[in-house]
């Protein structure tokens, strides 16, 4: 349940690269694309036109910054991946596919984000046009006079607003779905934990069926009515062991106990990795793993507990044959 260190780190990294992505998306849709949608025109509409330039520009510019800052850490996430899963962290792979199988999740996460990180460079290209465009209106907007000077405005705000805006806000639209299911892939540990969740199911039905034998066996030496005072010293092995299955009994209950809450546990994550856009998601999961692996280890702890009892009641029996 413990998992490597670089993993948590690698996840992380792909939050804030699907985040990164929603916030350039609604810069470019809630911000830029508004101050873009009326005409521009020169004369006493100048000011109002540059006015709205400057706003485009300024959603632009931190659109391509958040773009710029998501590619970094898709490299940065890569990298964590490359040697974090490697054999020898000092000696890293150079490509994910030499990755095992065990880190199928990270994998899939990480081809998504190069897709992601493709679509950002091709987003950051169009968004750099459009800008070029805006700095074309703005340089327009000062020659009134100059003949169709409207006519060119609207053109370039058309090939701003319309070509080049629209294709970068498809890119990131695109690049944005990549990173969220990437952020699925990285925490959708969802495989690794239906795996755990098929074990403890298995360990939970050993352990029911362990407490049904020796509550059993215990019945075979004696009852609440009789007790053990009421035994003869001939069955004085089978009373000792009777009495050592008693706790052993309890030891095991307690360990299923902590594997049915570990299993709730973990139903719970799962259910957490279906809202990734739930606030403080990624803290819950954390909380909510470190809690399974805390009642999965204090599992562990009765079950050795409870094996090591029955194992001395065995060899009680045993001695007495």
């Amino acid at each position: 349940m413990v998992e490597e260190a670089w993993r948590e780190r690698f996840r992380q990294r792909v939050a804030e690269v699907d985040d990164l992505f929603v916030e350039a998306f609604e810069l470019l849709v809630d911000n830029a694309r508004i101050h873009l949608e009326a005409q521009m025109l020169v004369g006493d509409a100048a000011a109002a036109a540059r006015a709205r330039i400057q706003l485009a520009q300024g959603a632009l510019e931190d659109a391509s910054g958040k773009l710029a800052s998501a590619m970094s850490l898709t490299v940065g996430a890569k990298l964590l991946v490359l040697r974090g899963g490697s054999h020898d962290p000092l000696m890293p792979y150079h490509d994910i596919g030499h990755l095992g199988d065990e880190y199928a999740a990270e994998k899939n996460a990480c081809a998504k984000l190069r897709g992601a990180e493709r679509e950002a460079e091709e987003a950051c290209a169009r968004i750099g046009m459009c800008s070029g465009h805006l700095e074309t209106i703005s340089l327009l907007l000062d020659h009134e006079n100059l003949p169709g000077v409207n006519d060119l405005i609207e053109n370039e705000r058309l090939d701003a607003a319309v070509d080049d805006l629209l294709a970068a806000i498809g890119k990131v639209e695109s690049g944005k779905k990549m990173a969220n299911d990437a952020r699925l892939d990285a925490w959708r540990a969802r495989d690794r934990i239906q795996r755990v969740l098929g074990a403890l199911g298995e360990a939970s039905s050993d352990l029911a069926f362990a407490m049904s034998v020796m509550n059993g066996a215990k019945l075979l030496v004696f009852s609440d009515v009789i007790g053990i005072e009421q035994l003869g010293d001939q069955y004085f092995p089978e009373g000792n062991a009777g009495v050592v299955l008693h706790d052993s009994v309890e030891d095991v209950e307690e360990a299923f106990a902590m594997v049915d809450s570990c299993r709730s546990h973990l139903d719970a994550v799962l259910l957490l990795l279906d809202h990734p856009r739930l606030p403080g998601v990624d803290g819950l999961i954390q909380e909510e793993l470190a809690a399974a692996d805390g009642d999965l280890q204090a599992a562990i702890g009765n079950a050795e507990l409870g094996t090591e009892l029955a194992v001395g009641a065995r060899q009680d029996v045993s001695g007495a044959n």
